[in-house]
């Protein structure tokens, strides 16, 4: 026939025993609503219909939980930082004690403070792929840390480790191109300037890098190892009749920008460049000096190679008194002690490989008149009159005549 089991129970401090159930035909049985942490003892009695048989009692068993509280988390990460606010980002523990996990405490610090302050009012519920959770409410330019713990049915796990100290701010990106041009070059060397990127990416750029390549080779290389401060630098010892692309890239707190490129190929070369001439401000295209006075004449120039430089007077060659003076980018022609023959045209005249330029200077000498034109006649003589003939004189003195002086005197006087 068919047998019953009598199940009883009693907790381990107390006398009697309390029927459970007779149910069972198998030899399973799950005892419901026993008291966390409370001790008990259990009996286990088989029926049949003559009757009970004699009871088998268990060990003293206390009512736990048959699972622990989660495992540690790793530690979060970091995402979506702003001046106010991050996302922290976490993983399942890998243990999660025996029951699922079903929420999570966060805390943040600052990484100055000591105390850890809770993040949520709520447990944060868990996600299938990993757990994010926006914080806000922060203090811009201030560290923050982040830890997190599990929870399940048997309580709350220990903290991950804290999260790597992240800076509350708006976020920032690398600089943009800068814009680069070549503004001279030598057989060895080239000079670059360029201006600064229009985008920082939000932080100040605090310098460049300048690389170059040589047509043919893969690798690009840095013309200088640190970063430079300012925004031109002389690129040198290049391979005559090589040919180079430059690049310049900008730097700020957030990393390395995208480089921006010089847009021709650049052949390493000496430079040629026409000579340039312009006078000294003080020299006009028309000069006047005094009789007595100085001419000077200065002109800078410029031209690669160096132009070769020549002066002349009306198309022939300088009057014997003049000086020439040369300074690396100027020449001077100067004539101290001038005199009326000094007047005329002079002529500067710079030449190179890249073609000529030339540059005409007027000058006049002011001067008294020189002396009347002869032949200088005196006829009609009477006792007490003569009339006087001359011809005016060659040279006006540069201006023109007002009047004549006459003087007389007795042959055998001195005085005129």
């Amino acid at each position: 026939g068919s047998q019953d089991n009598v199940i009883e129970k009693r907790e381990a401090n107390r006398r009697s025993w309390v029927h459970v159930t007779n149910e069972p035909k198998e030899c399973i049985f799950t005892v419901p609503k026993l008291l966390e942490g409370h001790e008990y003892i259990f009996r286990i009695m088989a029926q049949n219909k003559y009757g009970v048989g004699e009871p088998l009692d268990s060990e003293p068993e206390i009512a736990r939980n048959l699972f622990t509280v989660p495992g540690i988390c790793d530690k979060p990460t970091i995402s979506s930082v702003t001046h106010d606010s991050m996302t922290v980002n976490w993983e399942e523990p890998e243990y999660d004690g025996g029951s699922p996990v079903t929420g999570y405490w966060l805390e943040r610090k600052e990484t100055t403070g000591k105390r850890w302050t809770r993040v949520n009012r709520d447990p944060i519920k868990p996600m299938t792929l990993g757990v994010s959770y926006k914080v806000t409410g922060l203090i811009e330019g201030s560290d923050y840390q982040f830890r997190v713990y599990a929870i399940n049915a048997a309580g709350v796990g220990p903290p991950s480790m804290p999260s790597d100290p992240v800076n509350a701010r708006d976020p920032i990106a690398p600089p943009g191109p800068p814009i680069p041009k070549v503004t001279d070059w030598t057989k060895s060397s080239v000079d670059l300037e360029w201006a600064p990127p229009t985008k920082d990416g939000g932080s100040k750029i605090t310098g460049y890098i300048v690389e170059y390549k040589e047509e043919g080779k893969e690798e690009w290389e840095k013309a200088k190892d640190k970063e430079i401060r300012g925004t031109k630098f002389v690129v040198a010892g290049l391979k005559e009749g090589g040919f180079y692309r430059f690049r310049v890239r900008a730097v700020n707190a957030a990393g390395i920008g995208e480089p921006g490129e010089v847009t021709e190929v650049i052949e390493i070369k000496d430079r040629i460049v026409a000579p340039d001439l312009h006078l000294d401000a003080h020299v006009k295209d028309r000069m006047v000096v005094h009789a007595g006075g100085v001419i000077r004449i200065i002109a800078y120039v410029s031209g690669k190679p160096p132009p070769a430089i020549s002066w002349v007077k009306d198309e022939r060659a300088l009057p014997p008194e003049a000086t020439i003076e040369e300074t690396a980018i100027s020449s001077s022609m100067v004539i101290k002690n001038c005199k009326r023959s000094h007047q005329g045209i002079y002529t500067l005249l710079a030449k190179n490989a890249g073609g000529e330029r030339k540059k005409n200077i007027i000058v006049d000498v002011l001067d008294v008149p020189g002396p009347v034109g002869v032949p200088f006649l005196t006829e009609n003589l009477t006792s007490d009159s003569c009339k006087l003939t001359w011809f005016s004189p060659e040279d006006d003195g540069g201006s023109a005549i007002t009047n004549y002086v006459i003087e007389k005197r007795e042959t055998d006087h001195r005085a005129w």
